[in-house]
């Protein structure tokens, strides 16, 4: 079942000598570049510009020192890899070469695990994979320029724990019933503190968008209009992904920050009423630290009455005097701005609010009820339920203690000037706009950002780098993310260890470290004063206690099931310990103990499967219905081997999450979908679509576990596909998505899922004989639901441990979505810890006894 040879006999020694060689050449040449290219001022490397807000950035250009010491480095990490595994990676998609051989040996050579958050500092585990968490032997401690938790409102004030324990111990978790009275002061509040009339809250940031686009363009089709989305390039995934999910609606690109190319676009689609027309903008681009140019755009907008959206990620509570984000900003540099010039905002409440989630907010009712309808539709396609109570509980905290937002926009301010000007100062190449709370330090390479992360981890400065497909090629960066709780010595700690790791990576020369050794700190205590914030955060959580007792009376006329009181206490002691969010991606310090530790306990969680695939993992993501949609779209693309085609078989039962996640596809023949009735009747839908081409064929084939009301006997299913042995040869691989969500924790003798199930059928080894039947090569996947089987967010994949890594880079739910709730994810290990023990820990007690058919008809299909 292996998809290549084991070549460790044929190559120890050339894994050895060559890495050494480039090593040697790389080191020469890197010192040559030091001494000549840098000290002479020429090369790539050139003195740092300030821009204008909103201005189009200048890139440094690129040497062909830089390209060869790329070349290089990817030889090296290759090589690496290759010794490492003793094998050559299995590569069936395309891309998956650079993943394995680059990205995750160069870039995620050192995951960053966190033990505690990271907050103005945090501590790291030192592993070579989020796998080897148990064999951690030390951990590192560091300052924290890495995470999105730029306001520090990750750390809990004082007085803000109990408020939030409590309400993780009285009331629902992700259930509107039974909190109806906190979140209509949750969507007032957030209402009230953006300046607009309607709030709706999304499961993620990532989530957000998927409902706000595909609102705008439903709002314009009931109008009789075809939505146009103009969308900066420099936009986010999820807004680029939003867009395509949308019906009715088409994607028109503009250069970013580009006033004049934005201008010639839309003056293309003028004067067509039957067109409805939508600007797409950042509040903060994350990957340069750079502004866009508001004005300007909302002058274009009195001219082509377009509406504006604007994704408020990297600048809602992280920019504006108040945190209210980029139109208070401008405000509070005299231009005369308002909500109202803007027809709808995203703020995404897992950054600098230091949660999970996301909130949208308009003043216009009909695209209110737009959204509120495709949200409906959102839950009722898997969506993992509400936004969970103890977070809109914690935003209104925030939303309603100004005084202490202003004290933390203060520092902040300050923080960033200072950092900003000195790296400027000491030479470097920086992209940010000032009071932008991500600075941004070019690098060029890939290789370059990667290595400049790791001399950070080093010498104790946690970072976060960004490269291609994120960036352009040759616009790797390194991040500083700058964070309000920073005391005055960790700011210029950051500036000096940012400079170091920039000067022993060949970013820079060494004077610059000469340039900033004069520099001091001036930091001065602005804004309000401290017994002022005390006393408003008093109250506010006063204020908060008195709802949520309101709520737990109101609700002792219903019938409400919380989850187990072993559970919530467990929940409430790692709330108090780690906070309530991580306020990073998984990939760059958002992943703490309690995920790590859930996805070990996911990845024993079949044996049928470890047997079958020899090893396997687990990855964990925010939401369900992304969990599930994203992994889908992550391993249908086009395969390594130009010359195949990449047949995908979806049911027709999949529902519209998987039409949409096939709608956010990028199209190319080399990749067809056909969609099938009856499960039994794959082996036919096989042959008629090879029938029309004689290309060698991978196949993937995405499976619910349950066909009409029973389950699938995936054995017969099988051997549809080894039947007509007119084809079998040119089938190359055979890859399985099976979709578990809904059984997940209601099935087989310890409801572990449909796997349970079925090794209560053929025993643990009939999974493994049903896939060597095939003589292919097997990948296999499941996909589950925390929500369906516990009533908690998130969602999860096992496979193997190699799919596993390059998931962690493909799949768009997991790279560009924070990491879900730690107390959260806690509570769904302990529920899978006691299935596997064989008792029940879901709200409805149903006996370990039942039948397939009683379990089945509990889900009420």
């Amino acid at each position: 079942m292996s998809l290549s040879g084991d070549i460790s006999s044929a190559m120890p020694l050339v894994a050895i000598l060559l890495p050494a060689l480039a090593i040697v050449v790389l080191w020469a040449t890197g010192y040559l570049n030091t001494l000549v290219y840098l000290r002479q001022g020429k090369g790539d490397i050139q003195r740092p510009a300030t821009y204008a807000y909103g201005s189009v950035r200048q890139y440094p250009k690129v040497s062909l020192y830089r390209k060869a010491e790329e070349f290089f480095y990817y030889t090296y990490y290759r090589l690496f890899a290759i010794y490492k595994s003793g094998r050559m990676p299995p590569h069936v998609l395309y891309g998956e070469n650079f993943i394995e051989e680059f990205l995750v040996t160069g870039i995620q050579l050192k995951p960053r695990v966190v033990v505690t958050p990271m907050r103005a500092r945090g501590t790291a585990l030192d592993i070579d994979w989020m796998g080897d968490w148990k064999k951690s032997k030390q951990t590192n401690e560091l300052i924290n320029a890495a995470s999105f938790d730029y306001g520090g409102f990750g750390f809990l004030e004082a007085g803000a724990v109990d408020v939030l324990a409590n309400c993780v111990t009285r009331v629902p978790h992700v259930s509107l019933e039974g909190t109806e009275l906190i979140a209509q002061a949750a969507c007032e509040a957030g209402a009230r503190f953006l300046g607009y009339d309607f709030c709706h809250f999304a499961t993620s940031g990532y989530t957000m968008n998927l409902l706000a686009f595909p609102a705008l363009a439903n709002a314009g089709t009931a109008q009789g209009k075809k939505t146009i989305f103009f969308m900066d390039s420099s936009n986010h995934n999820s807004m680029f992904v939003g867009g395509y999910v949308s019906k009715n609606a088409r994607l028109v690109r503009f250069i970013h920050n580009d006033i004049v190319d934005l201008e010639e676009k839309l003056a293309s689609f003028a004067d067509k009423p039957d067109l409805n027309l939508v600007v797409a903008i950042e509040g903060n681009y994350s990957m340069e630290g750079g502004l866009p140019p508001l004005p300007a755009i909302v002058a274009l907008k009195k001219q082509y009455g377009f509406q504006i959206y604007i994704d408020e990620a990297h600048s809602f509570l992280s920019i504006g005097n108040t945190g209210r984000g980029i139109i208070e900003h401008y405000q509070d540099l005299g231009h005369a701005l308002s909500a109202s010039d803007v027809d709808c905002v995203g703020a995404t409440l897992s950054k600098s609010a230091g949660t999970v989630g996301g909130v949208i907010v308009t003043s216009d009712s009909f695209l209110s009820q737009h959204l509120t309808l495709r949200d409906q539709e959102w839950q009722a396609t898997g969506g993992g339920g509400e936004l969970p109570t103890v977070v809109k509980m914690r935003m209104m905290q925030i939303w309603k203690k100004e005084e202490m937002i202003k004290s933390r926009m203060a520092a902040l301010k300050q923080h960033t000037t200072y950092i900003l000007e000195s790296l400027h100062h000491a030479g470097l190449v920086v992209h940010s706009d000032y009071l932008s709370p991500v600075i941004v330090i070019i690098t060029i390479t890939l290789s370059g950002c990667a290595r400049f992360g790791a001399e950070c981890r080093r010498l104790g400065l946690a970072v976060t780098m960004a490269g291609p497909p994120a960036t352009e090629l040759w616009r790797s960066v390194g991040r500083l993310c700058i964070n309000a709780l920073l005391s005055p010595d960790d700011v210029e700690q950051v500036v000096k260890l940012a400079v170091q790791a920039a000067v022993n990576t060949g970013v820079t020369d060494s004077s610059a470290l000469k340039r900033i050794q004069s520099l001091r700190y001036n930091f001065k205590e602005l804004g309000p004063a401290k017994e002022a914030i005390t006393v408003q955060n008093a109250t506010v959580d006063s204020d908060l206690r008195t709802l949520l007792d309101r709520q737990v009376v109101a609700n002792r006329s219903k019938t409400l099931s919380l989850h187990k009181s072993h559970l919530l206490e467990s929940a409430r002691q790692v709330l108090e310990s780690q906070g309530v969010g991580s306020s990073s991606v998984r990939l760059f310090w958002g992943t703490q103990l309690a995920h790590v530790k859930c996805e070990h306990v996911l990845g024993q969680l079949h044996p049928s499967l470890t047997k079958a695939l020899k090893s396997t993992h687990a990855m964990i993501m925010t939401d369900a219905r992304n969990a599930v949609t994203s992994t889908l779209a992550a391993c249908i693309s086009p395969l390594a081997d130009k010359k195949g085609y990449h047949l995908v078989l979806i049911p027709q039962s999949a529902g519209p999450q998987v039409l949409e996640a096939l709608m956010s596809m990028k199209k190319s023949a080399a990749v067809g979908f056909t969609f099938y009735d009856n499960v039994m009747e794959l082996g036919s839908v096989v042959g008629k679509t090879l029938d029309q081409n004689n290309k060698r064929v991978h196949l993937t084939v995405m499976l619910e576990t349950l066909n009409g009301s029973e389950p699938i006997f995936l054995p017969d299913v099988l051997s549809q596909l080894r039947n007509d042995h007119r084809y079998l040869k040119r089938i190359s691989g055979v890859q399985i998505l099976l979709n578990d969500s809904q059984t997940f924790g209601r099935l087989g003798s310890k409801r572990l899922g449909y796997l349970n199930w079925l090794a209560d059928k053929v025993g643990e080894n009939g999974l493994k004989s049903a896939l060597d039947a095939l003589e292919k090569p097997i990948r296999f996947l499941v996909m589950g639901s925390f929500h369906e089987a516990f009533g908690l967010q998130g969602g999860f994949v096992i496979s193997e441990e190699y799919l596993i890594k390059v998931l962690h880079w493909t799949s768009r739910a997991f790279i560009f979505s924070t990491a879900p709730l730690p107390y959260n994810i806690e509570m769904a290990r302990l529920s899978v810890e006691q299935l596997q023990q064989g008792a029940i820990p879901a709200k409805e007690q149903a006996t370990a006894t039942d039948s397939a058919e009683q379990i089945v008809a509990s889900l009420a299909l």
